[in-house]
């Protein structure tokens, strides 16, 4: 499953995304792969964070999660993009974990940060987008699992 999104770079209009490698059997993502332009370089980073719409007497704003922001080193680029990624399990570093896959059913967008040409630049994902993704890739495993118990006992009577 993957979006992306246009956005306003440092000097161009830019596409930024995000794709979510999904395990079908154990029903949740493996991770989740940032994708920025690549004139950010490969020695930088990308931080994420999660932000949910909160109506505050009547007018809608953005709240951060109580996550906070992730920073993600970037991991390759090629011609069109550079890439970071982030595992599902995140290590909160005092013994305990925050399951981001969790945390992003209870949040509306992915909020991306990155400096390109010395200037920070940002785009937000809709989660939304990907909650109808995941229950088309749910029902689509489903199907795919129950033909393959069909074709392995014969078919049904």
């Amino acid at each position: 499953m993957e979006l992306f999104v246009p956005f306003a770079g440092a000097d161009k209009q830019e596409l930024g995304g995000v794709a979510v490698a999904y395990d079908a059997v154990a029903k949740r993502p493996i991770f989740i792969t940032v994708f920025v332009p690549p004139s950010i370089g490969a020695k930088h980073e990308v931080t994420i964070g999660l932000l949910k719409t909160v109506s505050d007497k009547g007018v809608w704003k953005l709240e951060p999660s109580k996550t906070g922001l992730m920073s993600l080193p970037v991991m390759e680029c090629d011609l069109r993009f550079c890439m970071a990624r982030v595992y599902p399990q995140i290590d909160n570093g005092d013994g305990t974990s925050t399951d981001l896959f969790a945390q992003m059913q209870s949040n509306d967008f992915i909020w991306v940060l990155f400096e390109q040409g010395g200037k920070p630049i940002r785009f937000m994902i809709p989660i939304p987008e990907f909650r109808s993704a995941l229950a088309r890739a749910q029902v689509v495993a489903q199907d795919s699992s129950n033909r393959s118990v069909q074709s392995t006992s014969g078919g049904t009577k």
